[in-house]
């Protein structure tokens, strides 16, 4: 009984945590090449390589993440997305169409 009430808490916390993931893709509609970073933890700014600066067109981002995507690396203003980002915009003051150049990511509340 102890063992089963342990692993019924184990698969509730395991299904709170959701990881996360961001996937590039160079052109709408989630066609083309695409780039994910393994590397990406909550809270902290990553700058797209040099071959994917200014290059996405859409974008997956992980459920239960809200992601900044800003146009310098790290710094200055950004565009808060979440979920499935089928075009970029590009009718914002500073588009976000084949204009990022690094992200960062929290878990939504």
């Amino acid at each position: 009984m102890w063992c089963l009430l342990l692993m019924r808490s184990c698969t509730c916390k395991q299904s709170v945590l959701a990881k996360l993931s961001v996937v590039f893709f160079d052109d709408v509609n989630f066609t083309r090449a695409t780039y994910s970073s393994s590397k990406i933890s909550p809270g902290v700014c990553r700058t797209l390589p040099g071959d994917w600066l200014s290059r996405p067109e859409s974008i997956l981002i992980g459920t239960g993440f809200t992601c900044t995507f800003t146009f310098t690396r790290c710094k200055g203003p950004g565009h808060q997305l979440s979920r499935r980002v089928n075009s970029l915009p590009t009718n914002t003051n500073l588009p976000l169409y084949n204009n990022i150049k690094s992200f960062s990511c929290n878990k939504q509340i």
